[in-house]
């Protein structure tokens, strides 16, 4: 089979349908330069060379290249995106054929594949490796989603996403409840971080109060004075996800913290230490739903990850209701310029 017919393809393969030749040429001409024969974007071949990027003296001389010669050249991938199979048997899964003196070898430690191959084979192999791992940085973006609805739906939609790895289908039903103005969109956070980073988001006010006495104050002063601490009232969210071997697996661990409602106020008799003293002093009470756990998920899924009831306003009294959280996970690529 010939490097062309194959790439034609794979090209089909990642597009998602059939595409012969002809039709690889006219989007190349449609887009013009900076693709090759293919229709893929060109390798720059001095940042993939080795060491400093120099094309050795028979590579330099490609209009007298011999399509049988065995080339070497390095081809930098995004870490941890091999883990499973070997960088050969990536490529020999895609057609590349390696005869004598071929190979191709992972360095885990620089994140680099060293590809041995033919000038004809390192063609179709460029190709590949452009295609599935592309340039850039990947990014992962989190974000959750909290609705409302009355409890009995709420419960029938937890009992849904039970039975289900990826709870797409409940997000969008819950989308059309909205729409239809049975379920309430309450608030969304939303936070973008590079895989094995941790990074959060908060949309909060802080709420300063009075939590004890301190005794050296008390002994120490005509008057009490209180020790001050301080709550953050709102939307909290901190995940540190991770991309699997596969590049589309997402290990990821998420804290998530949501207040119903502003903290609400009571009177509270607050003894001061060593002393006979006490003051009835108003404390804030804080409505805070909080959720710690450790997803798997594909890239582009949905999770229901939690439900709860809210607290800290009189219509969460006379109404029956709860509220649930999705969370959604997407992996981004961000290109390096060229």
């Amino acid at each position: 089979m010939s490097v062309t017919l194959l790439m034609a393809g794979l090209l089909a393969s990642f597009a998602g349908c059939e595409k012969g030749p002809t039709e690889s040429t006219e989007l190349r001409e449609e887009q013009g330069d900076g693709l090759d024969e293919f229709g893929l974007p060109e390798l720059p071949k001095r940042e993939v060379a080795r060491d400093s990027g120099k094309l050795s003296d028979n590579e330099k001389e490609e209009t007298e290249e011999n399509p049988s010669e065995l080339i070497t050249r390095i081809f930098p991938i995004p870490s941890g995106l091999i883990t499973r199979k070997s960088a050969r048997e990536i490529l020999e899964s895609y057609g590349i054929e390696f005869g004598e003196g071929s190979s191709a070898t992972y360095n885990p430690q620089s994140n680099e594949i060293t590809v041995r191959q033919t000038r004809e084979q390192m063609s179709l192999v460029e190709a590949v490796l452009s295609v599935r791992y592309p340039s850039g940085t990947k990014a992962i973006n989190s974000r959750i989603e909290i609705y409302e609805f009355p409890s009995a739906s709420a419960l029938k939609l937890q009992q849904s996403a039970e039975d289900q790895s990826d709870n797409s289908r409940e997000w969008e039903e819950t989308l059309r409840r909205v729409k239809e103005g049975t379920a309430t969109f309450i608030t969304s956070a939303t936070v973008l971080s590079r895989s094995g980073r941790r990074a959060g988001v908060q949309d909060t006010f802080e709420v300063i109060y009075a939590e004890d006495f301190d005794q050296q104050n008390a002994e120490e002063s005509k008057s009490v004075i209180p020790d001050f601490s301080t709550q953050n009232v709102g939307t909290a969210l901190e995940v540190e996800p991770v991309i699997g071997g596969d590049g589309e697996t997402i290990d990821i661990n998420l804290s998530l913290e949501y207040h119903t409602s502003p903290p609400t106020k009571e009177t509270v008799n607050m003894a001061v230490p060593g002393t006979e003293k006490a003051f009835d002093v108003l404390t804030p009470v804080f409505h805070a739903k909080k959720i710690t756990t450790q997803l798997t998920l594909m890239d582009g899924e949905v999770k229901l990850i939690g439900a709860w009831r809210p607290t800290g306003k009189l219509e969460f009294e006379t109404r029956d209701v709860m509220q649930v959280a999705f969370l959604k996970v997407d992996i981004q690529t961000t290109s390096k310029p060229h």
